[in-house]
């Protein structure tokens, strides 16, 4: 037996609010006055009171208290029924007549007890108490027997003051929504709430529903919101709540990823995000064979001119760092800057009217030292391919344009080529000498431009003299033959114009006779 006040423990009790009554075998005078007194909460000093006859055998009267809705969880809630008696102080033994048991509608749990000095608690003076128990089934009300059979003499008038119900159940506190971002885990232990009550030594389990089976506490949900449930649980009570993640996405990037550029051109590229409100920044390091400085920006722009001082595609990395509602995410671009070709310059050529030039042949090499690409050959610069790269042509100078392309990079270079008329056969006047005289030859109507060169035979041979007069090295003695060609370039005429210079003798000295009369 306990001396004590009247307490709910901390917790808010729930009263009975509802009553029935009535008594078992027969008795006329037996019966329970004011029952409504331990229904109300309006005055916890009133109560109701039984009447039964001593030693009537099998009579008992009882009084049910009602409460307004069944416990929600079995075994979890303790029921407090507070009695008394008219006078005399309360013991175990007075109070052997006394069974308290809950009830579920109109169906009996069958648990009742009787009371004993572990579940009496003495109130004030010791003509009040409370008996406490916990019951393990659902029950929605507590019903007080009195039996005639096992009443003391001693007890008195015996009184029901109330009763009520705890819920020792934990409570669990408010937890607050969390986000993280995409790929990142979260240690659900890290929120389990406290308990409102105070009940301590109990142990969490988190789910993906209420109630649900236990999951891991390190979790990676997807992008979005995921609702979780955590239930703490104290000597098989438990109170359930429930908790968001909301993950976002990380910044993405929409933008290609990969570019190209020639050495020496600006490279500009604009960045493109796939979440609005998105803020990049980038860095580039040193990479061999590119001239430039490391560099770095603060926007999704970048405009620079890469150079590239090898004869190979060299690729450059881009790394984009970019953040989006508290998210990072980082990007690579590979920009490859292609060697800028520089073609050589080509010789002017020339040949005759008639003849061809392949101008394949006349391909220059790159100075950058690439190799493999293509090239086109063309009427103007950038113009379209010729449909053939042997060409002829009359009489004339012409400019034609080669392009050479590897890797989208190019470099464009210019060639002279002339096409030269064929001499004719040249004409040379034909004088007579004397013997012992030199031969002087003139070209009738000599062409401005043109080279004239002197020969001893038709064909073969080389030159004995060049230019549009001739005169023989030494008096001639006998008539004899040259021939001439006229040269406009590199084309000779096709055939070498012949001259016969016609040596005469002198005559003989005159022999005058002279006669006298």
């Amino acid at each position: 037996m306990v001396l004590g006040g009247s307490s709910a423990r901390g917790q808010t009790p729930t009263y009975a609010t509802g009553s029935d009554d009535g008594v078992s075998g027969i008795c006329l005078l037996c019966g329970v006055n004011n029952p409504n007194r331990a229904a109300s909460t309006s005055s916890l000093t009133d109560f109701s009171d039984f009447t039964v006859t001593l030693g009537l055998g099998s009579v008992s009267v009882y009084q049910t208290l009602i409460f307004p809705s069944v416990n929600t969880q079995q075994g979890c809630d303790e029921v407090v029924v507070h009695i008394g008696n008219s006078s005399n102080v309360l013991t175990a033994n007075l109070l052997t007549g006394v069974s308290i048991g809950t009830w579920n509608g109109s169906t009996s749990n069958n648990d009742a007890i009787t009371i004993n000095s572990a579940t009496l608690t003495l109130l004030g003076g010791g003509n009040e108490a409370e008996i406490r128990f916990k019951p393990t089934a659902k029950f929605d009300r507590v019903r007080v027997t009195l039996s005639s059979a096992l009443l003391s003499a001693n007890l008195g008038t015996f009184r029901l003051y109330f009763a009520y119900k705890t819920a020792k159940i934990p409570s669990l506190a408010t937890i607050s929504s969390q986000s993280i971002c995409d790929g990142q885990s979260f240690d659900l232990t890290s929120i389990n709430p406290a308990d409102n009550n105070n009940y301590t030594g109990g142990s969490y389990t988190w789910s993906t529903m209420q109630g649900g089976s236990a999951i891991s506490t390190t979790v990676t949900p997807p992008v979005g919101t995921t609702t979780y449930w955590v239930r703490y649980t104290k000597d098989a009570c438990y109170d359930d709540k429930s908790f968001q993640i909301t993950v976002k996405p990380l910044p993405t990037f929409t933008s290609s990823l990969t570019s190209s550029v020639c050495s020496g051109s600006t490279f500009s590229y604009s960045a493109i995000g796939g979440i609005s409100g998105t803020t990049f920044s980038w860095t580039r390091a040193v990479v061999s064979g590119i001239s430039n400085a490391s560099g770095t920006g603060n926007s999704n722009s970048i405009s620079e001119t890469l150079i590239n001082t090898t004869s190979s595609p060299k690729n450059v990395t881009y790394v984009f760092n970019l953040t989006a509602n508290g998210c990072s995410s980082s990007f690579n671009l590979v920009v490859t800057v292609n060697p800028q070709p520089s073609l050589a310059s080509i010789t002017s050529q020339s040949t005759c009217v008639g003849q061809s030039i392949n101008l394949t042949t006349l391909n220059p090499t790159d100075q950058t030292g690439t190799s493999g690409g293509t090239y086109i050959w063309s009427l103007t610069q950038g113009g379209a391919a010729l449909p053939s790269t042997t060409i002829t042509g009359s009489a004339g100078t012409y400019t034609y344009w080669v392009r050479y392309a590897k890797d989208g990079c190019y470099s464009d270079q210019s060639a002279s080529v002339t096409f030269n008329t064929i001499p004719a056969t040249p004409s040379v006047s034909a004088p007579s000498i004397c013997t012992g005289s030199y031969g002087v030859f003139s070209i009738i109507s000599p062409v401005v431009g043109y080279v004239y060169n002197w020969y001893t035979a038709s064909t073969g041979g080389s030159p004995i003299a060049t230019g549009t007069t001739y005169t023989t090295p030494g008096a001639l003695s006998s008539t004899v033959t040259f021939f001439v060609e006229g040269v406009n370039g590199t084309c000779p005429s096709a055939t070498r114009g012949a001259v016969t210079i016609t040596v005469n003798p002198k005559p003989p000295s005159p022999h005058v006779n002279i006669s006298s009369n």
